[in-house]
């Protein structure tokens, strides 16, 4: 043995690959990723693989000071429709808990990319969620896939379009970041939701 090295891993390649594994931190949420490469998405919040940096390039996440009125008001507005989206994906993953693994797996990663998304914007107004949101509105969840599928289109279409207003009238770096990172990833959840409608209609 040499440390913690053992020779015999050594001979059957076992520490070359335990050496090629790189770390990869997410700008958007934060999270570190330990792979031999790039993944395509952040595991979390679903940010693209751009914005999965290595350490030496990533910038610590810190609260965005001197926000207006308008840009603490979008923050809630953001943190609201994350809030929404994950409950219902949350109450989605339990309808399809044990009955089709499919949808199961797709919503339990949706809700997570909404919860991570919320961390985000709690993140950047230094506060936490239940400080600042009153109760959620909770939507009911209907009876077939089709209309379930719907209501996602129609939850990803609704954030699409404000953050998309919001990015327009801030001029801040950080929130405009934020705001495009979450646009990206909302379209990407609304095109899987139309896929999966084409697919079962």
């Amino acid at each position: 043995m040499k440390g913690w090295i053992d020779e015999d891993y050594t001979r059957k390649g076992i520490l070359s690959f335990r050496t090629s594994v790189s770390p990869y931190r997410c700008q958007l949420c934060g999270y570190v990723y330990l792979g031999r490469s790039r993944p395509d998405k952040c595991p979390h919040c679903g940010a693209d693989e751009t914005e999965l940096r290595s350490p030496v390039d990533y910038m610590e996440i810190k609260p965005v000071r001197f926000l207006t009125d308008v840009e603490y008001r979008d923050l809630v507005e953001t943190m609201r429709l994350e809030a929404v989206g994950e409950m219902f994906y949350r109450e989605c993953e339990d309808v399809f808990e044990g009955k089709d693994t499919y949808y199961e797996s797709i919503f339990r990663r949706l809700a997570r990319h909404e919860d991570e998304h919320i961390d985000v914007v709690e993140d950047a107004l230094d506060m936490d969620k239940d400080d600042v949101l009153d109760e959620v509105d909770e939507i009911e969840v209907p009876d077939t896939v089709g209309e379930i599928l719907d209501i996602v289109v129609d939850l990803e279409m609704e954030a699409i379009m404000k953050y998309t207003k919001f990015f327009r009238r801030t001029d801040k770096e950080r929130l405009k970041y934020i705001y495009e990172c979450l646009i990206d990833v909302e379209t990407e959840h609304k095109h899987l939701a139309v896929w999966n409608i084409g697919a079962i209609r």
